[in-house]
Order: C-alpha cells, then structure tokens, then sequence
C-alpha cells in the first residue's frame, strides 16, 4: 500500500499522485522536473556550528573550506549570538585551558578595555563571562563539537580535526 498523499514522479515527466483514501491515481503533466540534488544549505544543516562574522577574511576561508568539503555547518552571528559560558568552557580543553586563546586579541574592543594586561590577572570565571557578554571579543571563527574545538582558522589545523 502507498502512503496517502505521496507523489511519484515518472520518468516521462509525469508526477503521479496518490489520492487520500490511497486507491485512486492519476497522471498530472508536470512543466518540468529538476532531478539535480540540492547544494548543502549552510544556514540550516546540522552538524558543525560556526561562530562567525560576515565581514571576517578567516571565517569566510574558514566557510568555503567547509563548502568546498561539502561538511555539513551552520553560521551564528558571532556578535549578535557570541557564544554561551558552557560553550567557552568546553572549548578551554581544546586549548590546553589558555583563556587568552579564546580572545580575539587583534580587535577594537580588546584593545579599548586593555585586556591585554587586564587579562593575565583576570579569573578564569570573569574572562568566560566577558567572552559570553560581547561576541567581538571571541576569537573567529569559533567551532566547537563534542570531539573538536576550533579557534581561528588554520587550513591544516581544520583539516586534521574535520578531515
């Protein structure tokens, strides 16, 4: 028995369609039928969440390169939507607990708090919840999975951890 409301696509260009009570068909002439299979969409595929900016050199490399592989991602706005504390922390044991690598130490606002002598005696809780409260301060691109941390984008770096 076929599924109710299914429709099958003839190789003559002719859909064929299952009515609601699954008994009666009928050939509909159909314009067109593209059988080209669709590019991955990387604002809405599961897997891989990259923190990105737009208007970054290293996460739009960083976005090809995952295209070019066809690995499945999503984008999130870095500065809109920077990521969550749990987040911060996890990506602490991808780099050897070195909270100064999860910020991005060549910014504007990094600058403008003099992190970079602010930082050495910060705690750690402090330094993950400035992260967390301004996304222009987190190093980009930022990915992180349940086995793989990535900060920046290192062609080699990406390829020995998503390979």
């Amino acid at each position: 028995m076929t599924a109710v409301g299914s429709v099958y696509v003839h190789p003559y260009v002719h859909a064929w369609v299952v009515l609601g009570d699954g008994c009666a068909c009928w050939p509909h002439p159909l314009k067109s039928v593209d059988r080209t299979p669709p590019l991955p969409d990387t604002q809405a595929m599961p897997g891989l969440t990259v923190y990105s900016y737009a208007k970054c050199q290293s996460c739009q490399k960083a976005i090809k390169w995952l295209e070019a592989r066809r690995i499945p991602h999503s984008v999130v706005p870095i500065r809109e939507q920077p990521p969550k504390p749990a987040e911060l922390k996890a990506m602490l044991k991808h780099v050897e607990g070195d909270v100064g690598r999860l910020f991005n130490r060549s910014g504007q606002d990094y600058r403008a708090l003099g992190l970079s002598t602010k930082l050495k005696e910060m705690p750690e809780v402090e330094a993950i919840k400035l992260l967390a409260s301004n996304g222009n301060l987190v190093k980009r691109p930022f990915v992180l999975t349940t086995r793989v941390g990535l900060v920046g984008f290192d062609p080699l770096d990406w390829a020995k951890a998503l390979g």
